[in-house]
């Protein structure tokens, strides 16, 4: 394994598999949640039925496959405009109740707020090899790629080119017609279809998002469980050859766990992360913003108070950095720091926070520091922050979903030791309620472990075998 790029590992599991970007160094900075329980997802497309248009509010609410509601503005809605002049337009001259509409979920409801999935009429796709969007057809390039090539592709996709729009990517150079015409298959394919009945058209499976998204800078990529291992070698046989060689087996189990991941998490979780010179960072999450505090702690000790404050500073601006890609925190963020009284204090602390940002996969913008030492942050959301997906708002209380689905990790474990029995799970009533909720997740549980489950309401999430005598 190559020792200065990073890896990426992934960890199936029922319900929901994850993944987590290992920086060169070893620290995970990046996870991410590819759920399976979910019937309808940020980036999944589908055709659905327009229930009611709000002039007032100008917005068209969906009814999204599943029975789970969407919405859909003017703004993402404007190029379905029928008025010759748009100027003046409203939702109303976009869709109409009643109408079938091809709509992708810009993001994952929240969880915060009960929230309808917000919703795109103009869906867009970035595979590995090319960008797929719903519009006027034509094939653009990348600048890197060079005039043989362009020639090549062009004929490649000559049988999708009037399907939709198509940007080819860099990376498409170095790949084989046939494997850019297979992936340009499976993208168009999201736009086709019955257009008579609301359907979904694209929901790509685990494996499928985790691949597309892969960075071109890893030097592996490690998969726990041979399962899974199988079913992604022969995805990448035939659509993405480039990663094959980054591919590696891990085990059966405990690959975040042995990596980092979980330790990572449960820090990213506590009341307090801690910081190296002795003060501390708090995050809370709002529907409006998230907040994170800058707290002295103990940094005073053996310091000047203007030495401590500077200091405490920076480590906050590094941490806060770090924990919003971590926890892949969006929207509004808003730092509060340590008011400084020594001259260049602030330059210098805006120009760390400006060096570490740029170090994020994903946009994020950033005021100056007011009088107050408040920092304001604007932070692209790619879905449900880390925090949103795990707790509850009060308490910080483990959601049912969440101790769901890690039950179902470790019932996976116990399930397949050779001890024999039923495989017992006990845990919240709740949870067990979400469980029920979800009896596809049970079902697979049953067959992959090939035991009977046995349900029962305890405080202690845990899963065990039961003899049977």
């Amino acid at each position: 394994m190559a020792e200065d790029n990073e890896i990426f590992l992934i960890e199936p599991a029922i319900g929901q598999w994850r993944g987590a970007l290992i920086d060169r160094d070893g620290i995970p900075i990046e996870l991410h949640h590819y759920d399976t329980a979910s019937p309808f997802k940020a980036g999944d497309i589908a055709l659905a039925r327009v229930t009611r248009v709000d002039k007032q509010l100008d917005m068209a609410f969906i009814k999204l496959p599943g029975g789970i509601g969407g919405a859909l503005n003017f703004r993402r809605a404007k190029h379905l405009c029928t008025r010759d002049d748009s100027r003046g337009a409203t939702i109303s001259d976009c869709v109409q109740e009643g109408q079938l509409v091809r709509v992708q979920a810009v993001a994952d409801a929240s969880l915060i707020e009960a929230k309808n999935i917000p919703l795109t009429a103009r869906p867009k796709i970035v595979g590995r090899y090319l960008v797929a969007e719903l519009g006027k057809p034509r094939v653009n390039f990348s600048r890197d790629i060079g005039a043989k090539d362009k020639k090549r592709i062009t004929e490649a996709l000559a049988p999708l080119a009037d399907h939709c729009a198509w940007l080819v990517r860099s990376r498409a150079g170095d790949i084989d017609s046939k494997h850019i015409f297979a992936e340009a298959q499976w993208l168009a394919s999201a736009f086709q279809g019955k257009t008579n009945e609301p359907a979904i058209s694209f929901q790509p499976s685990p494996a499928e998002t985790c691949l597309m998204a892969m960075p071109d800078s890893l030097s592996d990529i490690i998969i726990e469980g041979g399962a899974a291992l199988r079913e992604i070698k022969k995805l990448l046989e035939s659509r993405w050859p480039d990663l094959t060689d980054k591919i590696s087996a891990y085990g059966d189990h405990d690959l975040m766990e042995e990596r980092g991941v979980e330790e990572a998490i449960e820090e990213a979780l506590a009341d307090q992360i801690m910081l190296p010179s002795g003060g501390w960072i708090s995050i809370h999450e709002t529907p409006a913003l998230t907040a994170i505090d800058v707290n002295m702690g103990g940094a005073l000790s053996g310091r000047s108070a203007g030495e401590a404050q500077q200091l405490v500073n920076m480590e906050a601006a590094l941490a806060s950095a770090y924990h919003m890609r971590l926890q892949d925190m969006g929207g509004l963020i808003v730092i509060d720091f340590i008011d400084m009284k020594t001259k260049g204090a602030a330059a210098e602390l805006i120009a760390l926070m400006d060096d570490v940002l740029g170090e994020d996969s994903v946009p994020v913008r950033r005021t100056g520091l007011s009088q107050f030492g408040l920092m304001e942050l604007s932070r692209k959301r790619s879905g449900l922050s880390l925090r949103e997906r795990m707790t509850h708002q009060a308490g910080a209380s483990m959601r049912a979903s969440h101790e769901g689905l890690m039950l179902l990790r470790r019932a996976i474990s116990v399930g397949n030791a050779p001890t024999p029995g039923i495989l017992a799970l006990e845990a919240r009533q709740t949870t067990l309620t979400w469980l029920h909720d979800h009896p596809a997740l049970l079902e697979e549980l049953k067959t992959s472990t090939q035991r009977e489950i046995h349900l029962q309401a305890s405080n202690h999430p845990q899963a065990y075998i039961l003899e049977v005598k």
